[in-house]
């Protein structure tokens, strides 16, 4: 009975109106989502020129923006849906946030103190972080707080300053920031659900979706405060965006006089959320910057080349409108760093660049071009290798037993069958190639494909999210151009290879999530208990002043050492944390 059920169910999902009514729902809630996270930062960040700072107003009024969608859709069941399903969203996203605790290097180390400092009135724009004397104690790491792009720690600061009034004594409120991960996950996998929903099978559009938006490079760093994996969702959203526009664009010349009105504001929306993923991307890191430009210029250029140039004007008003948006929302540090005479991309371009990379990839790299680099990198064993280890090739659709990804993985980071994925999209992407020559499916796979090989660094999964689309979007499209029985066992075994990929990293996040709070629960029991009775002792060098914070939000009285040479009592490395840290607790 079960079994019918099921299947009269997925037949129901196959008809046209729960097509239509699947990409309208899940539309509207990505709209609110996704326009809740750039409601948020365009309000911070806008707001920072005109000597506004984080303000716990910040995020009801970017929430309350972010639930127009839901009152033009003019529809009770999307009105009551979405809106239930927008609350779940919410709330499921906090909640994973204060369960999972940031286990990563760059989040607890300068990410965290970022949203430190403009969760308590840091001004980017107009101040330095050593002019909030409250928070000396944890200055550090400036060249990167005060030098990098924001949108991360403005929306998370945003989140933070809002609910710390009112969240509970015993939660460290800044983990709460990370639930814009969260959110940007959930709005990416609807959104691409709402497009791919429009060619082929709602189950067939959800699945591909779910690994798109929960990709590798989210999995692994949505629990934290690394940022690639927002990219990654930044550029779901605005290939999935390009698509959608093209399907308006084309149904816009073939309408009746009666539907133009309704096409034309849906393609208006579309080109909406096409500027503000470019928004978001060029906000998240430099690397957004370059991925933004090609993207939009890219889109361009195909539009120019195959339509008429009246087709292409709205989305050069589009680029104009959203490069002045890329400018102010990141007037800091676009601007101050060039009126501090520097780089606008410092201190990772210009004549005082640091180089990031040297010493962060394994040495036999050093000599190797960038398509190399790439290839060793696919075809090896995934491990996060340095300079002080050489890549591991093996055979693709293999799995050794210690293969397993975490936030940084720098070899194989797209897991360890991504190998047999690259070989059969290849596979297939030859043996259907006229299909494939189609100038709409071309200039995708150009586009993707271009906007990572661009990255001379494109070896390193966290760097190129965008890359594991590639064989998704070759798997979405062989539901039209492959023909059976061949085309379908292909697709079965990309399918298969890229579902056992999925399973080997899913779980990671969670595991290492809950791992690194119950120990850091755990250092905070052994600390109070340690300090009613002894003085608690603390060194450290600015790695992980995020635990100090940990420590002051627990109420833990302690004192800090400027070094930890002579100190007034024995200290000992703290379990669990960052570069040099030092306490006067023996264990715990």
């Amino acid at each position: 009975m079960l079994l019918h059920r099921t299947i009269s169910l997925l037949q129901a999902l196959e008809s046209s109106f729960a097509r239509f009514y699947c990409a309208r729902l899940t539309f509207t809630i990505a709209c609110v989502f996704l326009g809740f996270l750039c409601a948020l930062f365009m309000l911070a960040s806008l707001g920072f020129l005109l000597h506004i700072p984080i303000t716990p107003l910040h995020l009801p009024l970017a929430f309350a923006i972010s639930l127009i969608p839901l009152f033009l859709a003019k529809s009770r069941e999307i009105l009551l849906g979405g809106g239930a399903a927008v609350l779940g969203g919410f709330s499921l996203s906090l909640t994973l946030s204060a369960l999972l605790y940031d286990y990563s290097w760059d989040g607890r180390a300068y990410h965290q103190i970022g949203i430190l400092y403009l969760a308590n009135g840091w001004n980017p724009v107009w101040q330095k972080m050593a002019d909030i004397e409250p928070l000396l104690p944890y200055l550090s790491h400036e060249i990167w707080v005060e030098h990098y792009l924001k949108f991360s720690e403005v929306v998370a600061s945003s989140i933070v300053s809002a609910l710390a009034p009112i969240a509970p004594s015993s939660l460290d409120t800044i983990e709460l920031g990370k639930a814009l991960n969260f959110i940007a996950a959930f709005g990416a996998f609807l959104y691409s659900l709402s497009v791919l929903a429009k060619f082929i099978s709602p189950l067939s559009a959800a699945i591909i979706s779910l690994f798109a938006s929960f990709s590798p490079v989210v999995g692994a760093q949505i629990a934290t405060y690394y940022v690639d994996g927002l990219l990654s969702c930044a550029l779901l959203v605005a290939f999935c965006a390009i698509i959608d526009r093209e399907f308006y664009r084309r149904k816009l010349v073939d309408s009746s006089p009666n539907e133009i009105k309704a096409i034309s504001q849906a393609l208006f929306a579309r080109s909406s959320i096409l500027a503000g993923a470019l928004l978001a991307m060029a906000s998240i890191k430099l690397t957004g910057v370059a991925y933004a430009g090609f993207i939009g210029l890219g889109y361009l250029v195909y539009l120019l080349w195959f339509y008429p140039f009246k087709d292409s004007k709205p989305i050069i008003v589009l680029g104009l409108i959203t490069g002045s948006l890329i400018i102010a929302c990141n007037a800091n540090p676009l601007l101050t760093n060039l009126a501090n005479g520097k780089h606008f991309g410092y201190p990772l371009l210009g004549k005082e660049k640091i180089n990031i990379i040297i010493g962060q990839q394994p040495k036999m790299f050093d000599e190797l071009n960038s398509g190399t680099k790439l290839l060793y990198s696919l075809f090896s064993r995934t491990q996060n290798c340095t300079a002080q280890c050489t890549p591991q090739l093996k055979a693709p659709f293999s799995h050794l037993h210690d293969e397993a990804p975490n936030v940084d993985t720098r070899i194989a980071g797209f897991g360890a069958y991504f190998s047999g994925v690259v070989l059969l999209s290849a596979l297939m992407l030859v043996l259907f190639r006229q299909g494939f020559r189609r100038k709409e499916i071309l200039g995708l796979l150009l586009l993707v494909a271009g906007s990572f090989l661009i990255n001379p660094e494109s070896w390193w999964a966290r760097y190129v999210p965008q890359m594991y689309f590639l064989p998704l979007l070759v798997l979405g499209v062989s539901y039209y151009l492959c023909k059976k029985p061949l085309g379908s066992l292909l697709r079965i075994a990309l399918l298969v290879t890229i579902t056992i990929n999925f399973t080997t990293y899913a779980k990671q996040f969670y595991k290492h999530g809950s791992h690194y709070k119950q120990a850091t629960l755990a250092r905070l029991d052994s600390a109070k208990t340690y300090t009613q009775e002894q003085t608690l002792y603390i060194y450290s060098n600015g790695w992980e002043h995020s635990f100090l914070h940990k420590l002051e939000s627990a109420k833990i009285p302690f004192t800090r050492l400027d070094s930890k040479e002579n100190p007034p009592a024995p200290l000992f490395v703290m379990p669990y944390s960052l570069g040099e840290i030092y306490w006067s607790i023996e264990s715990l």
